[in-house]
């Protein structure tokens, strides 16, 4: 069984990168949740990260995008958002190009490039 992680950097750009699909009409909430479960899966194989049939599965996604989108609105909704999610969205409205690199370098751990 994998130990539980706390969420880093990377992973919470994916999330917020897909919530922003979603909202803007590219994705629906359900194919966001499975692409972001399967990246982020990745991500932890391709770091060496035995896995289990919890870790970052898509009911954990689906309730964490309920706290992405309490950071990218500003209050809290269904669950409150973390002090990592509320950084990322500042990250990505206040600081572009430093968050556009972060969910590049997140990409390329996705791809197994780095």
């Amino acid at each position: 069984m994998a130990a539980l992680k706390r969420w880093n950097p990377y992973e919470a750009a994916i999330l917020l990168n897909d919530y922003l699909r979603v909202i803007h009409g590219e994705l629906t909430e359900k194919e966001a949740v499975t692409m972001v479960s399967q990246k982020l899966r990745k991500m932890a194989a391709n770091q060496g990260m035995e896995l289990d049939d919890v870790y970052r599965n898509e009911a954990g996604i689906h309730f964490q995008m309920y706290a992405m989108e309490s950071a990218y609105q500003g209050f809290t909704g269904t669950k409150r958002a973390s002090k990592l999610f509320i950084e990322t969205v500042r990250l990505y409205w206040e600081e572009r190009e430093r968050f556009d690199q972060l969910l590049k370098e997140a990409e390329a751990l996705v791809a197994g490039k780095i």
